[in-house]
């Protein structure tokens, strides 16, 4: 009897194999979703009375020294900075600059959130990540925590005014770092991304707050025009 039920587990398993049943999840690099070149640039548009106008710019400045880091310097034309590193897990996110009631504050954080050279549509990360707010004259220096979660939701096709583009990362990632010198940090943000090209599409969610949707109106990556000119 019992070699019978070897027979037959030996068969299962190979039916299983065969049909693809017990083959790992597909990886995908959120890495390479993200193009750090200096002057590479992005603006994004926002909804107005039914239409979609210009909104934001975002440009890669280069590098600079950030607490003894190289990193990756990225502005939001709405004084955000974010402060990135490349490595060979994947791209090193370091916070930068974080918008609050007294203006931009510096945000950096010691345990950086990773987008990962590898991650499976289902899968989430969740981190716990120590960092300093400020100092922002006349308040000092202050210890924080931000909690992260990245999710890869799924792969889709996106269509925005800058162009059509294929097998987008749809991830979602929340961001909670309490208040902020009087401002709520609690975000919940959609971004999907196309690979070499970063964010097409941006819906943010703050606290409270209804969704809004930024699409990607034109970009210019690596010398390279979206739309094509």
């Amino acid at each position: 009897m019992s070699w019978y039920w070897s027979c037959a587990t030996v068969a299962l398993w190979s039916v299983m194999l065969c049909s693809g049943a017990l083959t790992a999840p597909q990886k995908y690099n959120l890495a390479q979703c993200l193009p750090l070149r200096t002057g590479d640039t992005w603006q994004w548009g926002t909804s107005k009375e039914g239409k979609i106008v210009p909104h934001l710019t975002t440009v890669v400045k280069g590098k600079q020294q950030a607490e003894g880091i190289s990193v990756v310097v990225r502005e939001w034309s709405d004084g955000e900075v974010e402060h990135f590193r490349r490595t060979d897990n994947g791209v090193e996110w370091y916070g930068g600059k974080v918008k609050s009631k007294i203006g931009p504050v510096p945000w950096h954080l010691k345990d950086p959130i990773l987008f990962p050279c590898e991650i499976a549509v289902g899968e989430q990360r969740v981190q716990t990540c120590a960092g300093t707010l400020g100092p922002k004259l006349p308040l000092p220096k202050l210890n924080r925590t931000l909690k992260f979660t990245l999710r890869l939701d799924a792969v889709e096709d996106v269509t925005v005014p800058a162009g059509h583009f294929p097998q987008c990362l749809k991830v979602t990632m929340t961001f909670d770092a309490g208040s902020v010198f009087g401002t709520d940090t609690r975000l919940t943000r959609t971004a999907w991304y196309a690979k070499g090209l970063g964010e097409v599409k941006i819906e943010n969610t703050e606290h409270g707050s209804s969704p809004r949707v930024h699409p990607l109106l034109r970009a210019t990556i690596g010398g390279k025009e979206y739309p094509a000119p």
